[in-house]
């Protein structure tokens, strides 16, 4: 599943996850958060145990599903470290998308009305990578269609309401400073 491109695509409504309970609605309604992570998940460590239907029974069981918002931003940090990423907020702009992905770094992002999503929703997606002419990679869970485009950073960033970047882990404790913190040795 996570072979054929760096970042895969998951789409919520898949057959497989899609009418999985998720809180008080399914995963086709509300899963972006849940699936967004495990895309990042498989993608950087080949771990396909991480679908997006064993994220979301996560999510439900460690408290990062809040009933009437969806997936915590908590789980962007706190349940991608328990599944063996770093992941770290980072600023909203179009600089900083550039930089994390052209260092490698896939982001999370929760988006606000434009693209993405109508209305007071938000919706999480995923910057998968860099295409030709600097344009971005997209992986909407919501839509295959918005993830075949390439997307201006800036226009990205217009819509962001806040953005993660991820690092494998043990990618993390490599470029860490011997001793320095949860890479320190015994």
């Amino acid at each position: 599943m996570c072979k054929k491109r760096r970042i895969p695509l998951f789409l919520q409504g898949d057959a497989r996850w899609g009418q999985q309970p998720y809180g008080n609605t399914v995963m086709a309604d509300c899963g972006c958060g849940p699936t967004s992570l495990a895309m990042v998940v498989c993608g950087l460590t080949g771990n396909t145990v991480w679908n997006p239907s064993v994220v979301a029974q996560y999510a439900i069981e460690h408290a990062y599903y809040i009933p009437g918002f969806g997936t915590s931003l908590e789980m962007m940090t706190e349940g991608a470290q328990a599944m063996g990423l770093r992941g770290v907020q980072v600023a909203v702009d179009s600089a900083g998308i550039l930089e994390s992905l052209s260092a490698g770094a896939p982001m999370i992002c929760r988006m606000g009305p434009g693209d993405f999503i109508d209305g007071d929703d938000t919706h999480f997606i995923v910057l998968a990578g860099l295409g030709d002419e600097g344009k971005v990679l997209v992986n909407d869970p919501l839509s295959e269609e918005n993830s075949q485009k390439a997307w201006d950073a800036g226009k990205l960033a217009s819509q962001m309401l806040e953005a993660w970047k991820y690092t494998t882990a043990i990618r993390a404790c490599l470029r860490a400073k011997p001793g320095a913190g949860p890479c320190k040795r015994a």
